[in-house]
């Protein structure tokens, strides 16, 4: 069994509108798309799974 980090529990994107359907967590849930807020992060209302955009250049 592997413990998770806090690191992996964090989906880094590029985009300020992102989708999630849940992925490899359980079964999935229905596809949603979510912004990013002022804050830089959206947190996905089914799964919990949190965005953070990395704006790297």
């Amino acid at each position: 069994m592997t413990k998770e980090t806090k690191d992996d529990q964090v989906e880094k994107t590029r985009e300020k509108l992102v989708r999630c359907n849940g992925g490899a967590k359980g079964s999935g849930h229905p596809a949603v798309y979510l912004s990013i807020n002022e804050k830089g992060f959206v947190v996905c209302p089914y799964c919990s799974q949190l965005f953070k955009l990395d704006a790297k250049d």
